[in-house]
């Protein structure tokens, strides 16, 4: 069974909040002496408040409960279609984290041929005969159609337009370009668009 942290997690989200037990009291309509008692684990919450206090901080009751590690890492629903796409996703429990700098420790590797690839972080995988769109880099072999990353692509050959928030370092690429920073490719069949250089042969 988990252990109950909820005084822990009162203190914890209330300093990420960056407010005062004094400021938290307010919201609540507790006194700030009370505040105190939950999080010196003194008493716990009245339980007509627990949904306040889920809402003010945007958590689940669970999460107040137990922590982000308790949750389950299923969800009962997810905001896409049953397709052939291969997602990379990171939750904490049910919810999808945005895309932030916390996602930067993960990496999503694939082995062997994809079909379309969705990803909030980086790609890293063989080809893929459909689309590509990761929040960080793109780093494949042939992909079959368009391209979108929020940073760097670097592919062998991608036949389809490519659109990135920085570099892109392909052999090939049959569709239009754009990018925030360099685009360094021996043929490119389309327009080719960069905030910096553009190297190509043709």
């Amino acid at each position: 069974m988990a252990e109950l942290i909820i005084n822990q997690q009162i203190a914890s989200l209330r300093k990420q909040k960056g407010i005062t037990q004094e400021e938290l009291a307010g919201v609540l309509g507790v006194t700030n002496q009370t505040v105190s008692k939950w999080e010196l684990a003194a008493c716990c919450p009245d339980i007509q408040l627990l949904p306040d206090i889920a809402d003010y901080f945007n958590v689940s009751i669970d999460e107040l409960f137990f922590g982000i590690n308790a949750k389950e890492t299923t969800v009962d629903s997810v905001p896409w279609d049953d397709d052939d796409t291969i997602r990379a996703v990171v939750f904490i429990g049910k919810k999808i984290m945005e895309k932030t700098d916390d996602l930067s420790n993960f990496k999503f590797i694939y082995e062997g041929e994809a079909r379309n690839v969705e990803s909030q972080i980086d790609i890293q995988c063989g080809d893929i005969s459909g689309n590509a769109n990761a929040g960080c880099d793109i780093n494949c072999g042939i992909i079959n159609s368009d391209v979108n990353a929020g940073c760097d692509v670097c592919c062998a050959d991608i036949h389809g337009n490519v659109n990135a928030g920085c570099d892109v370092n392909c052999m090939n690429i049959d569709g239009d370009v754009s990018a925030g920073c360099d685009i360094n490719c021996l043929t490119i069949n389309g327009s080719a668009r960069a905030g910096q250089n553009i190297t190509r042969s043709s």
